[in-house]
């Protein structure tokens, strides 16, 4: 009886799964359609399992038919950035040092809201007005109209 009561209790725990969908992501990849035949890549998958037939071979893998590219662009390290004083109580003097071009300042709350957006040309120091913003932590993003160049957190307290 006990086995019974046990198997009862137990069988709804091994009856259930769970259904996931196989993906992969890839830094690249397409989806080609041809008439009844469909072809979907992607580059770094690992492969499961080959066929191979008498004109085709076919690999398995799981793959998201979507293409998508990823890039990740490095942050220029020969830069470097003037911001005095940090912490701070209500304005900071910020500038990329050996810079003459100019270059768009933007400020971020840590939720990502763009705060303060300024552009500025040259190394010299530009200073920025927190007065109105409330004690925390901000991101100071410099850029160029091509890239991004540096970003910097300062603190105002």
């Amino acid at each position: 009886m006990k086995k019974i009561l046990l198997f009862t209790l137990f069988l709804p725990i091994l009856t259930s799964a769970q259904n996931l969908t196989p993906e992969v992501i890839g830094s690249s990849g397409d989806h080609y359609t041809a008439g009844s035949a469909q072809l979907s890549w992607t580059v770094g998958e690992i492969a499961i399992d080959t066929y191979n037939g008498s004109s085709n071979q076919l690999t398995q893998g799981f793959h998201q038919p979507d293409r998508g590219t990823v890039s990740i662009d490095e942050l220029s390290n020969d830069l470097t950035i003037n911001a005095y004083p940090n912490p701070f109580k209500s304005s900071i003097n910020v500038g990329l040092l050996n810079n003459e071009e100019q270059y768009q300042i933007s400020v971020y709350n840590a939720v990502g809201q763009l705060l303060i957006s300024d552009s500025h040309i040259g190394g010299g120091p530009k200073t920025l007005d927190f007065e109105e913003l409330a004690k925390g932590i901000y991101l100071i993003e410099f850029k160029t109209k091509s890239k991004i160049l540096k970003t910097i957190k300062v603190q105002k307290l």
